[in-house]
């Protein structure tokens, strides 16, 4: 049977959300700035996940919380709070990739 700890769960579901905000937001804004959310989505979730080697000399988790800080930058600037087209479901990968950064880093424990 798989186990899966917070940190995965919580990489999983970033993706997901992440997916979804960069699928219903296409075409409403740059198009880089949907591209770098799946890219970052994707590689913080491959290198927890541990299907992505580390790159230079930090771990892949290190990598995961460097793109974890990343996404929540990344969300909020897709939020456009005050814009015609908001997606407040950014707001959402803001704060979970916030909150897997937290326990990436040790600061905070899940279950």
């Amino acid at each position: 049977m798989l186990r899966a700890d917070s940190v995965e769960l919580l990489a999983i579901g970033v993706l997901v959300i992440a997916a979804f905000v960069a699928a219903r937001t296409w075409g409403s804004g740059p198009l880089i700035q949907h591209g770098a959310l799946l890219l970052l989505a994707v590689g913080q979730a491959l290198w927890v996940l541990g299907a992505l080697p580390p790159v230079g000399v930090f771990a892949p988790r290190v990598w995961a919380a460097i793109a974890c800080g990343m996404l929540v930058i990344q969300g909020i600037s897709l939020t456009g709070i005050g814009m015609k087209q908001s997606s407040p479901l950014a707001a959402l990968v803001s704060l979970a990739a916030g909150v897997e950064l937290l326990v990436l880093a040790g600061a905070l424990t899940l279950g």
